[in-house]
């Protein structure tokens, strides 16, 4: 009688390569009757997690909105609104219209400055000789500027024009903490609605007192 082999229990393990197990497609997520929406799984390196979440909150969610449902993209929170984004623009499309509507008023006013010759010969003050072409005959304030060679102001004023004719031509002692380097007209408009550069002199100076009297 031949003898017989007990028997044995055999155990076959196939290991999976590493490309084709992240490949695999995850299951849907799936609406539960229980306290819990939903159950997702998520794989790092050769373990997988699976993480829940409550009806009541709301998780960073790893799918991006075009693959959710808009079901599953209200549960993950991927249909707010970005409000802050939006806030943003709006006031940048509003800073960027106040600007636009600043030039504009400011190459409209109808007044036309023509500096016809200044004199730099005094190392404390400057005399400018100017032309102004305005609509109408009300008065007008221009501001005048001198400047050394660094473009740092030596001289600041705002110059009264009274009302008279069309064309104007006035001139104005303007007082200097240094030799002038530049003179130049920055704007005229009708009194306290002028805008332009306001003065630039350097850290601790005080502007000079204003018009040059000997």
């Amino acid at each position: 009688m031949p003898l017989r082999t007990p028997p044995v229990h055999v155990t076959t393990m196939t290991s999976t390569p590493s490309a084709t197990y992240f490949a695999l497609v995850a299951p849907p997520l799936l609406d539960s009757s229980s306290g819990w929406a939903w159950t997702a799984m998520r794989r790092r390196g050769r373990f997988t997690s699976i993480v829940s979440q409550s009806d009541n909150g709301l998780m960073p969610s790893p799918f991006r909105k075009d693959q959710l449902s808009p079901e599953m993209a209200r549960r993950y929170g991927l249909d707010r609104t970005p409000w802050m984004a939006m806030l943003v623009s709006i006031v940048v499309i509003v800073v960027f219209a106040g600007v636009l509507g600043w030039i504009g008023l400011s190459m409209t006013t109808g007044v036309k400055t023509r500096v016809l010759t200044w004199d730099d010969s005094a190392p404390d003050h400057v005399t400018i000789d100017v032309e102004v072409q305005r609509d109408g005959a009300a008065p007008l304030e221009c501001v005048i500027r001198a400047q050394d060679r660094t473009h740092i102001d030596t001289g600041y004023a705002i110059a009264a024009v009274p009302a008279g004719s069309g064309t104007v031509q006035w001139s104005y002692a303007l007082r200097t903490i240094a030799p002038a380097f530049t003179v130049e007209v920055l704007g005229c408009g009708p009194p306290g609605e002028l805008r332009v550069t306001p003065p630039q002199f350097p850290p601790g100076v005080v502007a000079p007192s204003q018009p040059y009297r000997p």
